[in-house]
């Protein structure tokens, strides 16, 4: 009899203790892109997965999914959602999620089980996702490519246990947004149309950056596939700009559609852009829609932006600049945020802020969209001589070429606008008059022509100006002429010991102007000079 019992005891142990066995989990995670500026950028999942024979969970077992350093724009009842595998099933009692907040080490997300369950290797998951980062406020949002990762924890500890890793990348920060500005440039002297076109070129900086999760202000529904889980989004990507210095009389108008490229194809893309506002040239907002969110989360996208210029009768000169970021932008309720402590961004309330996504995004540099830009040319002469107790003087010449040949083919008419203007003649002289001494800088004399008709040429000697015949002067001399295809030629002349007298003649040099000769209105990025509108792009 005791035999028999004692063996039933040890039936017993061993029953309890398969029963009470601890189940092991493996972690796994569906990484993201998400923008750095992002204050509610969507995070990876987080999966968690059986991975040991059957047993059965202990009563009140809790997994902690923390997202490291990096706080959350969630509550339990706004976007974070499970997808869950048996035993675990959207029940009252059974598995739900009990705390989403923002802790001092980051966002925890509580995910409570029942207690009985018996879990199946390999089958029985846990995965939570839609949870919001604050990443413009994490160390995420310092630059491009730092990773933001998510940890699991379990208690009690004596029911389950998580493999190592228990820490799994759920995001990488990245750029959201890429902008190029094409300069349109009006030439004060011939007028419209600007060339090339002024250009807003938008780009996502990754390819699925951009994100259209509910019904367009224009009344563009969402696509059939949009992305899910979308945690609790209540917009779409906007795209922001400002223009400042529109000149005078100048009216942009903005195209009420602009369709997207994928720039991997140079094919149209399923995304396009849809303009939000109406009241004024100078702040514009686009709204990304898409006919197919999953095709346009595998392409770049890129939307030329082009508004229509309307110029008024009379030009005044000057630039039109603009600036871009992402949209929506912060909201009162994001006060409380923007200031967190040192080493994470938490704690602080979750935010109430209705718009999700939302960005922190700053506007880029100021850059030209439209020029209406001075008709001139920029005449370099290297080097100019009066000394008049040596004898030695400067003649020069400047000829204003818009005057075109006119006459039967084949005497070519080019079309020119004929031009009329004066030249201001900056001269910068130094002491520099023999061999072997050190220049000095001396003050600089501007002097300004008569005006130059089209076809004419201005032409004297430096011993004909006052300002310079006072004194002894050498150095060299820019003109700047207000009219195109300027042109001109320097001679200088010894005549001291006649009739050995000394000559010697050049043409002067073309200094590009960087507002009308490059394709943008700016130096190109590889140093070379364009030939766009420039009169004449001469390579010297």
């Amino acid at each position: 009899m005791k035999r028999n019992l004692v063996l039933f005891s040890l039936l017993v142990l061993v029953g309890a203790s398969v029963a009470s066995a601890q189940v092991e989990y493996r972690v796994s995670t569906t990484p993201t892109f998400v923008i750095r500026t992002g204050r509610a950028e969507i995070l990876g999942s987080v999966k968690l997965t059986a991975v040991s024979p059957t047993a059965t969970l202990t009563a009140g077992t809790t997994f902690d999914y923390v997202y490291n350093g990096i706080g959350c724009d969630n509550d339990t009842s706004n976007g974070v959602s499970l997808v869950l595998t048996a035993p675990f099933v959207n029940a009252v009692g059974n598995t739900q999620i009990t705390q989403v907040a923002n802790l001092a080490d980051g966002c925890h997300v509580s995910v409570q089980v029942a207690g009985g369950l018996s879990v199946t290797n390999n089958t029985s998951s846990i995965q939570v996702q839609g949870v919001r980062g604050r990443v413009d406020l994490s160390s995420a949002g310092v630059a491009p490519g730092v990773s933001i990762t998510a940890t699991i924890n379990v208690t009690p500890s004596g029911s389950s246990t998580i493999s190592i890793p228990n820490t799994g990348e759920v995001a990488k920060s990245a750029n959201g947004l890429v902008v190029d500005i094409q300069d349109g440039i009006v030439l004060f002297c011939t007028g419209p149309p600007p060339v090339p076109l002024p250009t807003v070129n938008v780009t996502e900086g990754f390819p699925a950056a951009f994100v259209h999760h509910v019904t367009s202000l224009a009344g563009t529904l969402a696509p059939a596939d949009a992305r899910l889980p979308n945690g609790g989004a209540t917009n779409n990507t906007w795209i922001h700009i400002i223009v400042t210095g529109i000149p005078t009389g100048v009216v942009l108008t903005w195209p009420a559609v602009v369709a997207g490229v994928n720039t991997s194809t140079l094919a149209v893309s399923a995304g396009s852009l849809e303009r939000r506002t109406t009241a004024t040239a100078t702040d514009q907002i686009y709204e990304f829609v898409t006919i197919s969110q999953g095709t346009s989360d595998t392409n770049v996208e890129t939307f030329p932006i082009v508004p229509v210029v309307t110029l008024p009768a009379t030009l005044a000169l000057g630039t039109a600049n603009v600036q871009v970021n992402l949209n929506p932008p912060l909201e009162a309720s994001d006060a409380v945020g923007l200031a967190p402590p040192p080493a994470v961004n938490a704690p602080y309330p979750l935010a109430t802020a209705a718009h999700k996504p939302r960005f922190n995004d700053p506007l880029t540099p100021l850059a030209a969209l439209l020029t209406i830009a001075p008709c001139r040319t920029n005449l370099l002469f290297p080097w100019m001589a009066f000394i008049s107790g040596a004898s030695y003087d400067t003649g020069f010449a400047i000829a204003n070429t818009s005057t075109d040949p006119e006459g039967p083919s084949p005497i070519p008419v080019w079309g020119t606008a004929p031009q009329s203007g004066t030249c201001i003649l900056n001269f910068y002289p130094t002491d520099d008059t023999t061999l072997g001494t050190a220049p000095a800088k001396l003050t600089a004399v501007t002097v300004t022509t008569p005006n130059v008709p089209s076809g004419a040429t201005y032409a004297t000697n430096l011993s004909n100006i006052p300002a310079i015949s006072a004194a002894d002067f050498t150095g060299y001399m820019i003109a700047v002429c207000n009219f195109q295809y300027g042109h001109g030629f320097a001679f200088i002349t010894n005549t001291i010991s006649t009739p050995s007298a000394l000559a010697q003649g050049y043409v002067a040099l073309l200094i590009p102007d960087p507002l009308v000769q490059t394709p943008a209105g700016r130096l190109p990025s590889d140093g070379s000079w364009g030939n766009f509108e420039s009169g004449e792009g001469l390579a010297q």
